[in-house]
């Protein structure tokens, strides 16, 4: 298995803090079993087996805890050219560069019915109905609505995400990591308060430039919004806060050579 450096702005991650203490461990565990496209075997028996062989869990209980992982919308799972089940963390090239030029497993494709939110639609999909799955029949049969509803949530990330980074390329290169967590922030609020549209991410951007216009420190007043649990970065917020040390440390930090 290759090996992973976790940054440790994963402490203060809002997505890892809603997952259960096995489902983090899963995730930690999960990096190592991922190739370097963030691609991995998704059949619960196999990632009990890598992942955990000298425990004696369960393939229900990492079921579950995939399961966490994927609600978390930090991985969505597919079904690979090959038939087989595949996941995908979500947020892989903002954190890792690849070393191979090719990923030893199919990556995932747009043809409609292949992407899954949710790991026991994905099971039922390819039909795995090992004994420790079975249970969860019922739980696929009586929601398939909202099972349904994560996928979509999941895939429309994806592509919210492309356009983001695409925003973030006209002359924000130096803040994309900071402006990539507020992003991942806000879809881990209430379904009200999440990025829906390419709509919502101009206004993100329209709240950057003002602060960039108003020259307040644009990486601090993410981190005050998020600290907040604001919705946006808007510059009137900020006009009882003292950020003039940190208009500074943003300066040298922004001009600083790579």
């Amino acid at each position: 298995m290759p090996n992973r450096i976790i940054k440790e702005s994963i402490r203060e991650s809002y997505s890892i803090d809603t997952l259960s203490p096995d489902a983090e461990v899963t995730f930690y565990r999960l990096l190592t079993y991922a190739d370097d496209f963030g691609i991995f075997k998704a059949d619960p028996r196999l990632i009990n087996k890598a992942l955990f062989p000298l425990k004696a869990y369960t393939d229900k209980n990492i079921a579950k805890w995939l399961n966490e992982i994927a609600t978390a919308q930090m991985v969505i799972f597919y079904i690979g050219e090959d038939g087989k089940p595949y996941g995908v963390f979500s947020t892989w090239g903002d954190h890792n560069t690849p070393r191979n030029q090719k990923s030893k497993h199919p990556h995932p494709t747009e043809t409609e019915g292949t992407l899954f939110g949710n790991v026991y639609e994905l099971l039922k999909a390819i039909e795995i109905n090992c004994d420790q799955l079975k249970p969860f029949a019922a739980l696929i049969q009586s929601n398939p609505i909202l099972i349904q509803s994560k996928s979509n949530t999941l895939e429309n990330n994806l592509l919210l995400k492309t356009y983001l980074e695409s925003k973030i390329q006209n002359g924000l290169e130096a803040y994309h990591d900071k402006i990539i967590e507020f992003f991942n922030y806000r879809q881990t609020l209430q379904k009200s308060k999440q990025y829906k549209s390419e709509k919502g991410i101009d206004g993100l951007f329209r709240d950057i430039k003002s602060c960039q216009t108003e020259k307040l420190p644009i990486i601090t007043c993410l981190d005050i919004a998020m600290e907040k649990r604001w919705m946006a970065p808007v510059p009137k917020y900020y006009k009882d806060i003292n950020l003039e040390q940190q208009i500074e440390t943003e300066r040298i930090y922004t001009n600083a050579p790579c």
